[in-house]
């Protein structure tokens, strides 16, 4: 079960889809749209979906993440391809935003 629990979910995320967040770095870079994966004590770990690799930044390089809450009505494995693009519409809730930033 959990193998292909990961592949599914593995799948969902090369596809686009996942918790994205727009990434503010330290470095003064451009903000970034990307999929966070997981967090560590000390890291980061995001997908970039327009370039198709992973990002691993150290926490203390992270200035802010803007996030959307998920639609909690939406199983994050259902099959998206069953739902019609007006089904989707009527589903959707107005996100909230989240914001976190560096202490100075």
């Amino acid at each position: 079960f959990l193998f292909f629990y990961a592949s599914a979910a593995e799948m969902k995320v090369r596809d686009g889809e996942g918790d994205v967040v727009t990434v503010h770095v330290a470095d003064g870079s451009p903000p970034k749209q990307l999929i966070m994966l997981a967090t560590t004590v000390k890291f980061l770990f995001f997908y970039d979906h327009t370039t198709q690799r992973i990002d691993i930044h150290p926490i203390e390089s992270v200035m802010m993440l803007s996030a959307t809450s998920p639609d909690p009505s939406k199983d994050p494995l259902q099959d998206s391809s069953q739902d019609s693009s007006q089904d989707k519409a009527a589903k959707k809730p107005q996100p909230e935003e989240a914001t976190l930033e560096a202490a100075p």
